[in-house]
């Protein structure tokens, strides 16, 4: 390397003062050093003050992100986008975001969790709206929860005599023995299904002598294969019920089945979900929602902010591909999540047309200038 490759490859190096870029020159033209060697010194030290620079920056944008409360991950992964030429005003904005974005996910798993619980607690629908109106008033889960334990216990207690009055009343109504109605209270468990069934019990036991009728089972089996839309899975095996024992062991597995049923279709649901949102470019926001879904509402609360979130996301595209004034109507429109990815390559589409429309026009003025000109040139040549 010679004195001016050198020099030249010195002002590459922007971590180097002018006092340095100086110095070396001065170096390097009294010979003592090789340009060689006094360049492979330069690189060092501009890659060490380099590094010093982005540690600096990164010390500062932990300082400026200390009080948003993002999350250890997501402060460790944009910390790691840190480099010399980062304008942290604008991480710090991007983390901010992020914050938001991460506060919505956990407020929309906490809902999740607190409406799985107050299934599982059976309790009536008006009871569990006012529970999660407080929720989205502001109250806590544990505090919902504990509230919701205490209303189950209190309208249990409420319900377990008046069950037994009402189970009691109802078998003597029916005409049964005494024993037979001292074993049907016996068998008394509260809750008003338990009830209807134990009534069921000894109306049969009035009708068949203590045997249920198979037709009987079999009607319960078909209807409850009919509510859980596994009908045609277990006709068959109805008809072949020909004792109690198996009315009851496929009545188990019916059930089992319909569960597994709900829960497939819930995942098939996640899974559409899933490649919607990647194909839309909004999965980092939804990744987590998804993932979270448990039931129905989960499903249909998840689906409408991602119409709301893709609209944007749409509305973005149709701008830069110039066709807004003809998108803007369907995009608002949106209700169903299975018309964002159908909206999307029609928006694509239409702005190719409009790109191809542009470049066509293009070639035809530059066809008409050149024909013009050749005109002009043709008149006014001499004869």
């Amino acid at each position: 390397m010679d004195v001016d490759t050198f020099k030249i490859r010195l002002t590459a190096l922007p971590f180097l003062s002018k006092s340095d870029v100086a110095s070396y020159q001065q170096r390097v033209q009294q010979g003592r050093v090789s340009p060689e060697t006094l360049f492979r010194e330069a690189v060092r030290v501009n890659k060490q003050r380099k590094a010093k620079e982005i540690l600096k920056k990164k010390r500062e944008f932990r300082f400026m992100i200390a009080d948003i409360g993002l999350q250890f991950w997501d402060r460790r992964s944009l910390t790691r986008l840190i480099d010399e030429n980062t304008v942290l005003i604008r991480l710090k904005a991007r983390a901010e975001k992020l914050v938001k974005i991460r506060e919505r996910e956990s407020i929309g798993k906490r809902r999740g969790r607190l409406v799985t619980f107050l299934s599982g607690l059976k309790l009536d629908q008006a009871d569990k709206d006012k529970l999660l109106g407080r929720f989205d008033g502001g109250n806590s889960v544990q505090v919902l929860t504990q509230n919701a334990i205490a209303l189950k216990k209190k309208k249990n207690s409420q319900a377990i005599s008046k069950d037994r009055e009402f189970l009691k009343n109802s078998i003597s109504r029916i005409g049964i023995s005494q024993p037979l109605q001292n074993g049907i209270m016996a068998k008394f468990k509260p809750g008003k299904a338990a009830v209807r069934k134990l009534i069921e019990e000894a109306k049969s036991l009035k009708k068949t002598s203590g045997k249920r009728t198979i037709d009987v089972r079999r009607g319960e089996l078909s209807q409850l294969a009919k509510k859980l839309n596994i009908a045609t899975n277990f006709s068959t095996r109805i008809a072949g019920v020909d004792s109690i024992e198996k009315a009851d062991a496929l009545k188990e597995t019916i059930e089992k089945a319909g569960e597994k049923k709900r829960v497939d279709t819930i995942n098939n649901e996640k899974d559409n979900l899933k490649k919607i949102v990647k194909e839309i470019g909004v999965q980092g926001a939804f990744s987590g929602s998804i993932a979270a879904i448990k039931n129905q509402l989960d499903l249909n609360t998840v689906k409408l902010d991602i119409v709301e979130a893709s609209k944007v996301v749409l509305a973005k595209l149709s701008n830069e591909k110039n066709v807004s004034s003809n998108f803007s109507n369907p995009i608002s429109a949106l209700v169903f999540v299975d018309r964002l990815v159908p909206l999307k390559k029609q928006i694509e589409e239409a702005g190719l047309r409009v790109n191809t429309n542009k470049k066509q026009q293009k070639f035809e003025i530059l066809s008409k200038n050149k024909q013009n000109f050749v005109e002009f040139v043709q008149k006014s040549t001499l004869p």
